[in-house]
């Protein structure tokens, strides 16, 4: 941490992993903290170790896909899925808010084309869920918690 900075932490899976530190804002330093193939179980369970001692002012969240990928490959646990996604995210909200950080959560990015060899092991429940998930994470808007529509 740069004395007179303020620190910005990305925060979550590989999507947050390939965020680049914006050039040109003077006043403050980036860290990354993304980590690909996590789901938002994983990414919340290391929010102590890897968020928590950078003491940041602003936690950037972009987390929940790969857990909701899951629902392919398991869809009469569809429901526990996203139920358990969403209350991972709303802990990270708060677990950042608690270290006194203001948080920028972004929805989930829509999926892109499926590649081939995935296209087997996807259902478009994945979708649905997306959409349903991003529709909570918008409910967890605050003034220090601010929601970006991807």
């Amino acid at each position: 941490r740069q004395p007179g900075r303020r620190l910005a932490v990305f925060f979550g899976d590989s999507r947050a992993a390939q965020w680049p530190d914006p050039p040109g804002l003077d006043g403050f330093g980036f860290a990354n903290r993304g980590i690909g193939s996590q789901t938002s179980a994983q990414v919340r369970l290391r929010f102590d170790a890897h968020v928590r001692p950078l003491r940041p002012d602003i936690v950037i969240v972009q987390a929940g896909i790969n857990a909701l990928k899951t629902i392919s490959l398991f869809p009469e646990n569809r429901v526990g899925i996203v139920a358990n996604c969403e209350e991972q995210l709303r802990q990270i909200v708060a677990a950042s808010r608690d270290a006194g950080a203001a948080v920028v959560l972004t929805t989930i990015f829509p999926s892109s084309e499926v590649p081939l060899e995935r296209r087997l092991f996807w259902s478009s429940d994945v979708d649905a869920a997306v959409r349903e998930v991003n529709a909570f994470i918008a409910s967890l808007a605050a003034p220090d918690v601010i929601v970006f529509d991807a």
